[in-house]
């Protein structure tokens, strides 16, 4: 086109431009929502793992209570000692 025809008649390129746009955010919106869908997928079933997870753990809790103890305290040992050590480690750097 040449510079006559575009300022004589803009009302197509507009037109063309609007249908574009138009397509560029129906797309973008089918992308968000199955990003959404997805994302609600995946915080379900994360959901739902964390939930046999626990039941897991309580009964394991109230079927071998001495055992579920002691492995408290030794993760709770670890954890310390391993705080410990970073912390002396970062004032010797």
């Amino acid at each position: 086109m040449t510079e006559q025809n575009v300022s004589a008649s803009p009302e197509p390129l507009i037109g063309r431009a609007v249908d574009c746009a138009e397509r560029v955010v129906d797309d973008g919106r089918g992308l968000a929502y199955q990003v959404l869908d997805q994302a609600r997928d995946v915080t379900q079933r994360a959901r739902q793992q964390l939930e046999d997870t626990s039941c897991r753990v309580r009964a394991y809790v109230r079927d071998e209570p001495v055992k579920s103890l002691l492995l408290a305290a030794a993760a709770g040992a670890a954890v310390t000692g391993l705080m410990g050590w970073l912390l002396r480690s970062r004032r010797q750097a």
